[in-house]
């Protein structure tokens, strides 16, 4: 090989290709890494958009499990309702048939007091009888 002075056209060229062929394999290096970043990329961007989907479906079937629960408890809040108006017509009712008792009882007792009253007087009037 010639020797050359650093300047010397051969030189330069011998140089120049060194560096172009050092750059190319940079340059290669780069695009590998550059379409497995992109594979990798795209990758990702599926599985985001996967569980993206799935949280949306998720999200979707709870808001719809929330609606029906909420109509649910409405309904059910309904029916309390009823029942605590039947209870307070229930008690309404008994608290008027147990004052009913008690004037019925009231007025057998009596009922009983005039019977043994005028069983006595019946006795004292017609002694010899017997009823």
């Amino acid at each position: 090989m010639l020797t050359c002075c650093v300047f010397c056209p051969l030189r330069l060229l011998q140089d120049a290709n060194l560096s172009s062929g050092a750059h190319g394999q940079a340059l290669d290096s780069l695009k590998a890494q550059l379409t497995q970043t992109e594979a990798q990329l795209a990758c990702t961007r599926d599985e985001h958009f996967k569980e993206k989907t799935t949280l949306l479906e998720r999200e979707s079937l709870l808001q719809a499990e929330k609606v029906q629960l909420s109509n649910d408890l409405a309904a059910i809040e309904r029916q309390v309702g009823a029942e605590q108006g039947k209870v307070r017509d229930y008690q309404t009712t008994m608290q008027t048939l147990q004052r009913e008792l008690h004037m019925l009882k009231k007025e057998h007792e009596e009922y009983k007091q005039r019977a043994t009253g005028i069983l006595q007087v019946s006795f004292q009037l017609f002694p010899c009888c017997c009823f």
